[in-house]
């Protein structure tokens, strides 16, 4: 990857500044793109692919999955930001997301952990995903300053879709 970008006419020579998506969106599509090169190409001495799992998760599968998850990161630590900017009930809502999401823990569980009603510990839940879902499309945007905010959603889901 890393000769790609400096090698004489490599990647960075043809990178645009106008790029929709900015520099970002442009290196993670130059990476994506060398990894399914390499990844096509028949290694002398490798297994043929009939000897690999089928299930098993390519190289740019991978990439896909923990760009995506850096995304999540950036997006969770801007929630927290904002959240303690606020009140006391929007960082507990941080904290149900990741009782949620890193912990496992199903809302109920969490309601009776937290000794306090399960519906409303609901409507709080919806409230923190949409919390959430604000701060990754502040996070997208700001990596794809020209993309519209249609685009920039479409992006939120398909990162979203990634990790599923």
């Amino acid at each position: 990857m890393f000769v790609e970008c400096i090698r004489p006419g490599g990647v960075l020579s043809k990178a645009d500044s106008n790029f929709s998506g900015g520099f970002r969106a442009y290196l993670f599509g130059v990476t994506r793109n060398v990894m399914l090169r390499y990844e096509s190409r028949p290694m002398a001495g490798q297994l043929d692919r009939e000897d690999v799992v089928a299930d098993e998760a390519t190289v740019g599968e991978v990439f896909d999955r923990e760009y995506a998850r850096a995304i999540m990161k950036e997006a969770s630590q801007l929630q927290r930001r904002i959240a303690e900017s606020q009140d006391d009930a929007a960082v507990r809502r941080v904290e149900l997301l990741h009782a949620r999401f890193s912990d496992g823990m199903p809302i109920r569980a969490i309601a009776e952990l937290w000794c306090v009603d399960p519906g409303w510990l609901h409507h709080e839940y919806s409230k923190a995903r949409n919390e959430f879902l604000s701060a990754l499309l502040d996070v997208v945007a700001a990596s794809q300053p020209s993309a519209t905010h249609a685009e920039n959603q479409a992006t939120c889901k398909e990162l979203l879709g990634m990790l599923n």
